[in-house]
This record gives C-alpha cells, structure tokens and sequence, in this order.
C-alpha cells in the first residue's frame, strides 16, 4: 500500500540576492552564494556523508546537499542483482554545468513479470533525527516511472536478515520545476522483502545508520513499473516543521 506525501513546487520567482536579479536556478552567484551561507550557518563534516548543515532560520538539518558536494563516492549500488534472477541497475552520479550541479539517480528497472525487482543506491550515516518531524527532498523525475521509495536502516544492521524501513512516494515529472517532497518520519514502516511487517521493530529515529534511494517494480503492489527513468535531487533535509 502506498503511503500519502506531500508534494510542493518550488517558487518558480525565486531570484538570486545578488545584484543580477536572475532566476535562482539559473544563477551561477546564486548558487555560490547558497555555499556561502551555508557555511556561515557551520558544516558538521562526517566521515560517512558529504555534509550535514544546520541552518539558524529554521528547524532544518541538511543531510545531502548535492548542489555542492565534492564526490558522492560513499553511495553504492544494492539492485536486484544481488539475486540471481536479477537484471537492473542503478547508478547516482554528480551532474554539473556552469550554472548548477545537482546529483542523477539513473535506473534500468527490468523486473520479472509479476513486478519483482528493484533498483537503488545506498549510503552509511551516523544520524540522530529525533528531534525532527519529515524528511523533505527536493527532487524532479524524468524518464519512463515516477514512483520512488526511500529505504532507512537503523543501529547498524545491514544483513538480509534485518528489517528495512520504507516509505513511497511519486514524484513529479517535469524538465523544468523541481518540487519538495515530504515524508513524515512517523510514516516509516517495518518492511522484510517486500512484505510490510506490522508487528516489527519501529524505526529508530536516534540512530538511523543506511539511507536509500530505491525504484521498484511493483511485486505486491498495484503499481508495476519498469524500464528507464532518472530522479534529479537537489537536497536532502530533515526539518522540524
């Protein structure tokens, strides 16, 4: 069953505050600026994940910032090929111009005839989201499928024996606006291959140590997706309100 999110388009008139007044998205200062405050606001560098920003003006931490990441070498695929009827793939990539640079999550999604299959990238973290109420993406979609998920794990089990916590959400399909997706942290639920486990642990929200992007194929569901798609994401965020 898929799980309600909520969906905002960014302010298509937001212009750089420097002299040029130019659309933000579309502005070199812009972007240099957005570094500047950000590391006015003070980074806590990790070993695990590129940055982490807490900003002063509002209850926000940013988790992924891909619009000044140096590399994203910490993120690895975990597709269906790990079985060995599996035939996807996934790879996140840095896409940078003179203008912008935001991450690609790219996926072939070729699952099997009744939907099962997958494509992801993961990453380690060392996060302690207790304190915040939603994870907001700012992302757009682009390709042959619009449904997502996020996957957490927590306290450090990574195994095929543990749970996963997941939460879907669509995305918006544009070549010119990103929107902000926002999934509630209470809304992660307990799921093992698949299947949603009702009586599972909950997520623990103190110690959150795997992030995921995942695309699926729709096994279980009524939605069935394959073939070629690529989600652009800007930001990754926790945020209180």
């Amino acid at each position: 069953m898929l799980l309600s999110t909520r969906v905002r388009r960014r302010n298509r008139h937001r212009r750089c505050t420097r002299c040029c007044r130019a659309p933000f998205r579309d502005c070199v200062g812009a972007i240099e600026n957005e570094k500047e405050n950000s590391r006015d606001h003070g980074s806590l560098e990790g070993p695990l994940f590129t940055s982490q920003v807490i900003e002063k003006e509002r209850d926000k931490m940013m988790l992924f910032d891909f619009t000044s990441a140096q590399n994203v070498d910490d993120w690895r695929e975990m597709s269906d090929t790990v079985r060995t009827v599996g035939k996807s793939k996934a790879v996140l990539t840095l896409q940078t111009s003179q203008l912008f640079q935001r991450a690609v999550f790219f996926t072939l999604l070729n699952p099997q005839a009744n939907g099962a299959g997958f494509a992801g990238v993961r990453t380690p973290t060392n996060l302690d989201l207790s304190r915040f109420k939603d994870i907001e993406i700012t992302c757009r979609g682009q390709g042959q499928n619009s449904n997502y998920k996020i996957s957490l794990r927590h306290k450090g089990q990574d195994s095929n024996a543990d749970l996963s916590y997941e939460q879907f959400f669509t995305v918006l399909m544009s070549n010119d606006e990103f929107s902000t997706v926002t999934l509630p942290l209470k809304d992660f639920k307990p799921y093992y291959r698949g299947h949603e486990m009702p009586d599972g642990e909950p997520l623990d929200t103190t110690n959150i140590t795997m992030f995921e992007f995942q695309i699926y194929g729709g096994v279980y569901m009524p939605i069935k997706q394959r073939g070629v798609s690529a989600l652009e994401i800007e930001t990754v965020a926790a945020v209180f309100t």
